[in-house]
Parts: structure tokens; sequence; C-alpha cells
């Protein structure tokens, strides 16, 4: 196995290579002064199953172009299959038509990922997984449970987690049953004209004198986290901290947040960014690959 880092990877690539005991290799890339450029893979690939790491953050359009060149020239280069490590799926979240006349985002990435000959593709908790379902090679969709449990543990030692929306409910189940601790999800109305957020109610529960831990797969530009926050904290709440999958935190992200007063924020290597404790993905990622391989 011939492990082949992005520009992207976060350095998740060194860390898989180092996990499964496979080779290491990094893209290469040439820009050129009009703002195209090209890739290169300085290693022999012929009959060997290439795993490419590349996350798709910003830029995502020059991380996904990235991608699509890499699979196409490993796939050209005669490599047996070609396994997308895609840690951030980008554009996961246009997954309808929110407006009339809007695309789908997400199809249009899994029809390109499909057209360049991707065998396999692992992804770490899209925003919907269902518009993935017109992929036509192997997927796994990473969970990162445990991971994500085991680093609530060090920051709480008594969690109460709570989904801020219906939507991340089972998520949020899934890591408080990992951590033997209670659990309850917010009503949330979002306008998607304005942007706009409200908490309607609290769904299962309450949280009186308990330490929140706010849980959700990612943060962008804050509200929800600082929303939520807010609510937990009118509502009497003792603490609340914060963990999410993928750190995107736009412009004011951070200052919305400390400004709820959340006592401290956990995200995940997915997306790199400092002003938070990332947690290393790369265990969850490998036993994925090492499914996909055996199934195979």
């Amino acid at each position: 196995m011939l492990i082949v880092g992005g520009t992207a990877s976060n350095s998740i690539d060194e860390r898989l290579a180092a996990i499964l005991g496979a080779k290491l290799a990094k893209l290469e890339k040439k820009d050129f002064p009009d703002g195209e450029f090209k890739i290169r893979i300085g290693t022999d690939v012929k009959g060997q199953d290439v795993v490419i790491v590349q996350s798709l953050y910003n830029p995502q359009e020059t991380h996904l172009l990235e991608l699509l060149f890499a699979i196409d020239d490993i796939k050209g280069l005669g490599a047996a299959r070609v396994i997308a490590v895609v840690p951030y799926l980008a554009y996961a979240r246009q997954n309808k038509r929110f407006l009339e006349g809007e695309g789908i985002s997400i199809e249009t990435v899994v029809k390109l990922l499909n057209a360049v000959g991707t065998d396999a593709l692992v992804t770490v908790r899209p925003h919907k997984s269902e518009p993935l379902s017109g992929f036509k090679g192997r997927m796994a969709i990473v969970e990162p449970v445990r991971s994500m449990a085991k680093a609530i543990k060090t920051k709480c030692a008594d969690p109460f987690i709570l989904s801020p929306d219906k939507g991340g409910t089972e998520f949020a189940e899934a890591v408080a049953k990992s951590l033997g601790c209670g659990h309850a999800s917010l009503e949330k109305e979002r306008d998607y004209g304005t942007g706009e957020l409200t908490i309607k109610s609290l769904i299962d529960g309450g949280f009186r004198g308990k330490d929140i831990v706010i849980v959700d797969d990612m943060i962008s530009g804050g509200g929800t986290i600082a929303a939520s926050a807010r609510f937990s904290l009118d509502n009497g709440a003792k603490s609340v901290g914060a963990a999410a999958v993928h750190m995107l935190m736009l412009d004011g992200a951070y200052q919305r947040i400390n400004e709820s007063r959340v006592a401290w924020l956990i995200g995940m290597n997915t997306i790199p960014y400092r002003n938070a404790e990332l947690v290393d993905v790369s265990e969850d990622i490998a036993e994925a690959i090492r499914g996909l391989l055996a199934s195979t």
C-alpha cells in the first residue's frame, strides 16, 4: 500500500503511513503564473493500492481539483485501486435545494469522483450521508465517536451531552453512550434567507446544574454554538464546553463562541485550526481503510 499526501492532508497522511506500515509519498504541485497548476506523483504506483489523502477545506475549489487531478493521474499510471481519504468533504451542506433553482453541490462532487475512477471513498462525518449514495465505489463514513468522547473526558469529569439540533441527535447520543452520561437536544429554527437562528425548545430533559458539552458535526459561523451556550446557561447549566468534528471557524466565529461563555473548545484535525485543541482522527480513518481492504 502507498499513502500519497495531498497539499491539504494536514499531516494525516504521515500518521496513516505510520499506523498502517505503508510507504509515504507527497503530491507535487507546480503553480503557473496564470493561476493554473499541475500535479505530479513522483513514485511508482503501478499495481499498488494507493490511498490519496486530501481534505477539502478552504480554498475548496483548488483542493478539490488537486484531488481529482491526483486520482486521475494515479489511475492512469496503473494503480490497482485508488482510495480517496477526504477527512473534510466540502459542499456536503448543500445537499438539497433550499431555495428554488439551487444546484445540489455535493451530488456534483460525487459525480466528479466517479468520473475520475475513484474506487473507494473514506470521509469523516459528512453533514448528510444520503447524497453520497450516488458514489459508485465502496465507501466508509468515519464516525469519530470514541476519539471525541476520550477528548471530552479530559476536559470534563461529569459531562452532559447536548446536540444543538435534532439532526445531530444520533451522533450526540453515540458520544454520550461512549461516555456513559446523559444527553439532550435542542430544536432550532433558521431563516435560510437571513441566516438568523432561533432556539425554540429543549427536547428530552433538562440540565440545571450540569456541565454541558455541546456536540456538533461542524462549527462554521459559531452562531449555533453561541446560541446553544446562552440557552444552556440561561436555563441553569453549571458550565458549557463545545466539541465539533470540523472546525471551519469562519471570521468572527471564535469571538461569538467566546462571548457566549463557552469554557473550552475541542475540534478534530480534519481542518487545521489554532484556537482549539485538535484531536487526531488518523486511527479512526486507518480502521476504515483496513475494513475496505479486507472486504474486497
